[in-house]
């Protein structure tokens, strides 16, 4: 795995040593992302990149979905695999996936935001949509930089899972989210970069898909996500 969110999808704390309390500190509800993605391809088999602890690919399951798993991150992998039991794993950096199989549907929910350069934004995306089959819809949920700056002011925000306490704290800078996270006395720092919708609309463009949907984000507790839906052009008869 070469890229660099590949390396903090294994190294950063949260999705390694913590990943088991992963779903106590991020508390967002699947259902109306996993119900938004299921009114606009339903039934479709789908590949879950990014299925973090597979919350949202055992909701695509429970609605008929056939899903397979796509994670960098080997601890947050073996959680989702054992949420969806038979279920078909990946572990891949979403800048090159490389799949054999293409898909009726890809959902890719907040990962795009870890890829900082033009070369992995592009790459990400263009792997993204090599996976889907002809006619297929990708669907996205990403941090929307306007948003996304304003609520970068600094403050610290605090989350207890067990005996774990989190704390995160971002700030902004050239473009980029700045965050700061500590776990009980362990500290890590990385970066995140927001989208427009006009860079969205480049790059999705770019890789050969038709933008359907750009809109608020579905489920999101905060203001500064979009919900985006690209098509794959049909298959040439």
């Amino acid at each position: 795995m070469a890229s660099r969110s590949a390396r903090v999808s294994r190294e950063r704390p949260f999705y390694l040593r913590h990943a088991d309390a992963y779903d106590e500190l991020i508390t967002d509800p699947v259902e109306p992302w996993v119900a938004a993605v299921h009114s606009r391809a339903p039934g479709a088999d789908l590949l879950d990149a990014g299925c973090g602890t597979g919350r949202h690919a055992a909701a695509f399951r429970a609605l008929g979905h056939h899903v397979e798993l796509a994670d960098a991150s080997p601890a947050l992998l073996a959680l989702a695999a054992r949420r969806c039991p038979g279920a078909r794993t990946h572990l891949v950096d979403l800048c090159s996936l490389g799949l054999a199989s293409a898909f009726a549907a890809v959902t890719c929910r907040g990962v795009l935001n870890d890829m900082i350069t033009d070369g992995e934004r592009q790459a990400a995306v263009t792997a993204l949509a090599a996976a889907l089959r002809p006619g297929g819809a990708l669907f996205l949920d990403v941090r929307e930089e306007g948003a996304a700056r304003r609520r970068a002011d600094g403050t610290e925000h605090t989350r207890t899972a067990g005996a774990l306490t989190f704390t995160s704290r971002t700030t902004w800078r050239d473009g980029l989210l700045m965050v700061d996270e500590r776990y009980g006395d362990a500290a890590y720092h990385f970066r995140m970069r927001p989208w427009s919708a006009g860079e969205l609309e480049a790059r999705l463009t770019a890789a050969g898909l038709r933008v359907t949907e750009i809109g608020p984000g579905a489920g999101r507790r905060t203001p500064d996500r979009l919900f985006v839906v690209a098509q794959a052009p049909p298959s040439a008869a």
